[in-house]
């Protein structure tokens, strides 16, 4: 027979996967029987159920996100690449090589070459600090800032004492050019 209870019986099963609680599942009893150990079994059941699902959903979109941020870090180092100079100067005499690789998907480092108005060879080999998206980009306003003092100036001195005035002034979160 199954009997009417005055006060329902409510019960909560933690929705959750090791240490991690997502909520509770609550159901409410108000008969009392002798199959109440197997709503309670078969419950328990859905609330595994719910976990699993609910931590499949969490996982799933920690991977997008995470290959949205992948692709978005291969984009910075296509476009930081695209800032090193595609081509070695042919100087008669010279033999150079470069060879370019950031500690992470994108970094601070680079080199550079080009030629200044009087044909003299101005060639570059830096290190921002830090590494990153933030040296990666400091590294892009410190080639221009250098490109373009470069053309000012016939003085190498005068042309660093120059971007390092630019960049000192514009400077924040304590990074710098080596």
């Amino acid at each position: 027979p199954v009997l009417q209870s005055r006060y329902p019986l409510l019960m909560g099963f933690p929705l959750s996967m090791q240490d991690d609680v997502f909520g509770v599942l609550l159901a409410q009893d108000k008969h009392f029987s002798s199959n109440r150990n197997r709503r309670f079994e078969l419950l328990l059941g859905m609330s595994h159920q719910a976990s699993l699902a609910i931590q499949s959903d969490i996982l799933t979109k920690e991977m997008i996100e995470r290959q949205r941020l992948e692709r978005e870090f291969q984009l910075a180092r296509e476009i930081q690449q695209t800032f090193l100079p595609d081509q070695i100067p042919n100087i008669p005499g010279w033999e150079m090589d470069v060879y370019w690789e950031p500690a992470r998907q994108v970094g601070g480092d680079f080199y550079d070459f080009f030629f200044l108005p009087d044909g003299r060879l101005a060639f570059v080999i830096a290190d921002v600090s830090d590494k990153g998206l933030a040296a990666s980009l400091y590294m892009t306003v410190t080639r221009t800032l250098l490109r373009a003092a470069a053309l000012e100036s016939d003085s190498p001195s005068k042309t660093l004492e120059r971007v390092n005035d630019l960049l000192l002034s514009n400077s924040q979160n304590g990074l710098f050019v080596t």
